[in-house]
């Protein structure tokens, strides 16, 4: 039976290949990797995990038959674990017929009907292992999982995965490892959680089997494509970094939430700047929107920032989110909201319905009687009578009149466009290095005739950005360009925005790199003010910026006021206690009280 069951695998891996589909161009790298991967590497790493499995049973329990079956069950990849039964109520009979087919899961199983189960969850080995390195392009997320390529890949590795358990148990086959606690005949299957049992080798005693020769000198890891399977590791790392950083918003008090959404469509983290998906905002912030105490201290800007992103930025909105962020402007500021949203009117006329019909929505249950109105329980509109009158004004005609003036309000906004597009490119060639013609362009383009509140989020932005870069590459001299430009020139303009936390973040981090005291002071009474209070700062990660910076310029009442506030915005007592800035106080008495009572 052996024979048959190694050419029925040789078979499927043969047509599998020869029914090859389309393989994008970042997934060709696996398939060579498949293809320089000799299967006497498989064999060799089974041999030893097999020979641990089958030394745990126990020789007062014959078996019969033993299936090695895999799933995740919360693992990061899928680990085999073994299943064994006394008898079976009917033996697999197999053809001696190769078959037709080329998939793993097409069944194999000679029809067997399993009979008294003696165990479950015996150890196994690992899935990813023996597939090497597939479950690792997985994690990475390189392809989606319906798709045809990668199908085949999940096929021809799991059919070599078999065929290696074949050869492996051949090879073991010439000990005693199995007869001590088997009968004959003794069946070995192996499947995936949700397949049918593949027979995989079969141990009769009127059979002997040749001792597989395994090849000593071969790896499972192909060197010259170990730099490609590192970097697949790295995707993987930084995703789960992303996610990690990204669950921790669902916990946000209102006023970290607050510097969330200000910051949007990016998310300042410990590591740097994350670029978030209009996926991934939406989810963070949908929930947050209906919660009273969101209401009650999140700023009108900042939920309005989300709102004109829904708005600017959705080809289709999310429909719940921006009703609710709709309604929360109008609570917040009736007067500034039927204000703003009739200039969007002007500038995205193609968003005019879709707005018109969420505030109807939100008003529907009226019958033209604004005192019977009960809308939204949770922000109770219906009790608030300007808010009402003010998004009726939004529903009705008062857009034909911003209609009017949409064609020179389109003409502005495509001059800005164009100016911000050359804005951008400078930006561009500044990461690379050329910073003097950004900083040229940018203080002329703030003493033009624009609306500075179209650019003001976008140089703060920009100059956060370039700070981060130079900071990143030792470069503390343009780092100081990029911020005296943007303090002395740029703020007076612009004004500050809640997005210069992080210009305000990097350019404390020059001053403690540069260990320059003064760069730091320069940057809080100019975003600040000269009397600015930490109790005011939302944001852990320049708390932290403080503390560094008081740390190294010994002022020790600022220092242990920046470390509480913190400590109470999210930051861990370790990261004071290794970071080196820190050094001089771990000793200090008033420091190690503070890192004991978190």
């Amino acid at each position: 039976m052996n024979k048959i069951i190694e050419n029925e695998l040789r078979s499927r891996l043969r047509v599998a290949k020869e029914n090859e589909p389309f393989i994008p161009e970042d997934l060709k790298p696996l398939l060579e990797y498949y293809e320089k991967q000799p299967l006497d590497a498989v064999v060799k790493f089974l041999i030893p995990n097999l020979m641990t499995t089958f030394s745990h049973w126990s020789e007062e329990e014959k078996v019969q038959a033993f299936g090695f079956e895999w799933y995740y069950d919360g693992r990061e990849f899928p680990q085999v674990l073994g299943y064994g039964y006394a008898n079976l109520k009917q033996k697999p009979i197999l053809k001696n017929k190769v078959s037709a087919s080329d998939s793993v899961r097409d069944d194999f199983d000679g029809g067997v009907k399993f009979g008294t189960n003696l165990f479950v969850d015996n150890t196994g080995f690992d899935v990813a292992q023996a597939c090497y390195p597939l479950y690792e392009c997985e994690q990475a997320e390189l392809c989606d999982e319906d798709d045809e390529a990668w199908e085949y890949f999940h096929n021809i590795f799991t059919l070599r995965m078999f065929l290696a358990m074949h050869l492996a148990l051949r090879h073991i086959a010439s000990t005693d490892t199995i007869k001590r606690f088997s009968t004959s005949p003794f069946y070995i299957f192996a499947n995936n959680h949700d397949w049918s049992p593949f027979l995989i080798y079969v141990e009769s005693t009127p059979e002997i089997e040749p001792k597989e020769t395994i090849s000593k000198d071969c790896s499972l890891e192909i060197q010259e494509l170990q730099e490609w399977v590192d970097g697949i590791k790295q995707i993987t790392l930084d995703r789960q970094h992303r996610e990690k950083a990204l669950s921790s918003i669902r916990n946000f008090d209102p006023k970290k939430m607050q510097s969330f959404l200000i910051g949007l469509p990016e998310y300042q983290v410990d590591s740097g700047i994350i670029e978030l998906s209009e996926d991934e905002w939406i989810a963070n912030c949908r929930s947050k929107l209906s919660e009273k105490s969101f209401l009650d201290d999140v700023s009108f800007e900042a939920v309005y920032h989300l709102f004109n992103l829904l708005v600017t930025n959705s080809v289709e909105p999310d429909l719940y989110l921006f009703s609710d962020a709709l309604v929360f402007i109008f609570i917040k500021n009736p007067v500034e909201s039927q204000k703003r949203v009739l200039d969007l009117y002007t500038q995205q006329p193609d968003k005019i319905d879709f707005i018109k019909d969420c505030a109807k929505n939100t008003l529907r249950w009226s019958n033209n009687d604004p005192d019977k109105r009960s809308p939204n329980p949770t922000f109770a509109l219906s009790k608030d009578k300007l808010a009402q009158e003010s998004m009726d004004v939004i529903t009705g005609e008062a857009y034909l009149g911003a209609l009017q003036t949409a064609e020179e309000a389109k003409q502005r906004r495509s001059e800005l466009e164009n100016k911000l597009s050359v804005l951008k490119s400078n930006f561009e060639h500044a990461k690379q290095g050329n910073i003097a013609d950004y900083i040229e362009y940018s203080e002329a383009l703030v003493n033009e005739d624009i609306d500075v509140k179209h650019v003001s989020n976008i140089l703060a932005n920009y100059t956060t950005k370039l700070l981060l870069k130079c900071l990143q590459g030792g470069d503390f001299e343009k780092a100081e360009q990029v911020l005296d430009s943007y303090l002395d020139t740029l703020l007076p303009v612009i004004g500050v925005t809640e997005k210069d936390t992080g210009v305000a973040s990097f350019g404390i981090v020059l001053a403690v790199m540069s260990k320059k005291k003064d760069i730091g002071r320069k940057v809080l009474d100019s975003i600040f003010g000269a009397n600015f209070s930490m109790d005011s700062l939302d944001n852990e990660i320049l708390l932290f910026n403080l503390a560094c910076y008081y740390a190294v310029n010994r002022e020790k009442k600022s220092l242990l006021t920046a470390i509480k506030q913190a400590l109470i915005k999210g930051k861990k007592s370790e990261q004071f206690t290794s970071e080196k800035d820190f050094e001089y106080y771990w000793k200090d008495q008033d420091f190690v009280a503070l890192m004991n009572d978190q």
